[in-house]
């Protein structure tokens, strides 16, 4: 599905619209790669049909999938890149997942008569200002296609998310959205609206993955706190060396960044795993290791299956409180 100004236009029967993307790829090739590198042009979008909500509805509903995973994209991705990342999810983490992807249009032209903007502010600045207004904007589609999913993926499939870049910032917003949501509807007692909340967020989120993350540090701190409490599982990936989240750091003027840091530490419930995945070898930027990289691609896999952090391809770092700010424990990507 496309958020707003997608290439489909509006979708009449809501504020998004749809297609079917068929993407071809070498089926001798290794879904991690070969020596563990994924070649995103490798995999070819053959087809892409504008389809009716109705029928993205019945192809949700029919699927012989087990899961839903839904993809949101990150800052200045082209259309065709994000179908192929999704292809490239589709087929590293499990057959058995319907892989569903939202995008968002996070390269837009800035139509203004500012001189103070189109004279003053760098070029860097106005394209990340132009795609900072549209994530904002898609708040709201992306929250509808997270009810639409979970209402016709029926009661037995789990949803899972999948997000990257400023992605993050996106999905996490709408994760947010929903809190309140919950927190503000009405039941019999506060004991169970507060039940009602957490089965509710649960529900809409079981686990989310977060790559990369281009989020403002109090606010990735502040929703993964509160989405924790509620059930959602969350996987935090990221890379010391990520130049391109190093420079939304410097112009948030944070001392550290998601993106870039182990902001959170590990939680009693298990509900948060931070894992640095500095030794990726196959990145451009070392920013989309996630998505190229087959040792992360298993770590991602495993992890969404269940498997325990002590049973993965990771050591524990322990928490180091002589740095300024303290780094929290968390887990380490090993890397041949």
């Amino acid at each position: 599905p496309n958020g707003p100004n997608g290439p489909n236009g509006p979708d009449s029967n809501g504020p998004i619209s749809w297609a079917l993307a068929v993407v071809e790829v070498d089926g001798s090739a290794p879904e991690y790669g070969r020596k563990n590198a994924v070649k995103l042009d490798s995999h070819r979008i053959a087809s892409l049909i504008p389809i009716s909500a109705a029928e993205a509805q019945r192809l949700v509903a029919t699927s012989a999938a087990e899961e839903v995973l839904c993809y949101v994209h990150g800052y200045a991705t082209p259309y065709a890149n994000a179908i192929r990342s999704a292809a490239i999810y589709a087929r590293a983490f499990r057959q058995t997942k319907l892989v569903v992807v939202f995008t968002w249009p996070s390269d837009p032209d800035l139509n203004t008569s500012s001189w103070l903007i189109t004279k003053v502010m760098s070029e860097y600045e106005l394209n990340y200002t132009r795609a900072e207004q549209q994530m904002h904007a898609s708040i709201i589609p992306l929250t509808y296609l997270a009810k639409w999913i979970r209402r016709n993926a029926g009661s037995q499939r789990r949803v899972m998310y999948h997000s990257h870049s400023m992605g993050n910032y996106l999905l996490l917003n709408a994760i947010d959205k929903l809190c309140w949501e919950c927190a503000g509807a009405t039941h019999s007692s506060p004991e169970a609206t507060a039940a009602q909340a957490l089965s509710d967020v649960e529900y809409h989120f079981s686990r989310v993955m977060l790559d990369a993350p281009d989020v403002p540090t109090w606010f990735f701190e502040d929703v993964i706190t509160k989405s924790c409490d509620l059930g959602v599982r969350y996987l935090h990936i990221y890379n010391k060396f990520d130049q391109a989240v190093e420079l939304s750091r410097k112009r948030r003027n944070y001392e550290t960044c998601p993106g870039n840091s182990c902001i959170l530490g590990p939680r009693m419930d298990g509900r948060f795993e931070c894992v640095a995945a500095d030794g990726a070898k196959h990145t451009s930027a070392h920013h989309d290791y996630g998505q190229v990289d087959g040792v992360v691609l298993i770590e991602k896999r495993d992890w969404l299956n269940g498997v325990l952090p002590q049973s993965r391809l990771l050591k524990a770092v322990e928490e180091d409180s002589k740095k300024e700010p303290p780094i929290p424990a968390h887990w380490q990507l090993l890397v041949d």
